[in-house]
């Protein structure tokens, strides 16, 4: 399960090649007890999350939506991709 980053206690994964289950791109989120899965914009596909951290993921996704796209890319054809350091 490929660590796409970490932070404030959110972690997110993108899976390989996780294309031929689902075509839309999207990541998963752990978060305590919580797990969600959300497109490369941040809108919430799947799960549920404090609100609070919501809205982080959105944030996150708004500002970091080259690096998401690219791993993405990489992540469909089963080539690691680089570990997203979220600063903010």
């Amino acid at each position: 399960m490929p660590t796409l980053f970490k932070y404030r206690g959110i972690s997110a994964y993108m899976y390989y090649e996780d294309i031929e289950k689902h075509n839309l791109p999207h990541f998963h989120i752990t978060y305590g007890e919580h797990q969600a899965s959300f497109d490369l914009e941040g809108n919430l596909l799947v799960g549920k999350l404090p609100v609070k951290k919501y809205r982080e993921i959105k944030s996150i996704a708004t500002d970091y939506q080259t690096e998401f796209k690219k791993a993405w890319e990489n992540a469909v054809i089963g080539v690691p991709f680089d570990k997203i350091p979220i600063r903010k």
